[in-house]
């Protein structure tokens, strides 16, 4: 795991983390996909917003993809969650309520009807593992 740098190769087997301040948001770059930072404007009243990343990351076409909404206040990634299900194939996770520590965001990601399993916080790398 590591803080995401600007026009970073994106490596197989890392997850990047948004600087304080800063989306995060995937682009094309040849044959690879890099990091791009974003400063515009707040999403959901947050900077980093994960409706923003996972929407750039809904077009990276030829990708199976795995989305996993953890805890958090609000109703941030469900757009984005929304977005990444109409651009191809995708299992979503979401956190279950009894190891949120903040219910928010996995419940709008369940109220969408688009999670394909709850699990709780230790059980959600197996799952991610299973769709693999």
């Amino acid at each position: 795991m590591k803080e995401a740098e600007e026009g970073e190769l994106i490596q197989k087997g890392v997850a990047y983390i948004a600087p304080g301040g800063f989306h995060l948001k995937v682009r094309k770059v040849g044959m690879s996909w890099a990091i791009l930072l974003d400063q515009s404007e707040l999403r959901n009243g947050h900077r980093p917003s994960v409706d923003v990343l996972i929407e750039s990351v809904s077009e990276m076409n030829d990708y199976a993809k795995i989305a996993v909404i953890m805890t958090g206040m609000g109703m941030d990634g469900s757009k984005g969650l929304t977005k990444l299900k109409q651009k191809g194939p995708l299992k979503a996770i979401a956190e279950s309520q009894e190891t949120s520590i903040v219910f928010g965001m996995p419940k709008a990601a369940i109220n969408t009807k688009l999670i394909d399993s709850i699990e709780d916080v230790e059980k959600i790398a197996r799952a991610v593992i299973s769709y693999c």
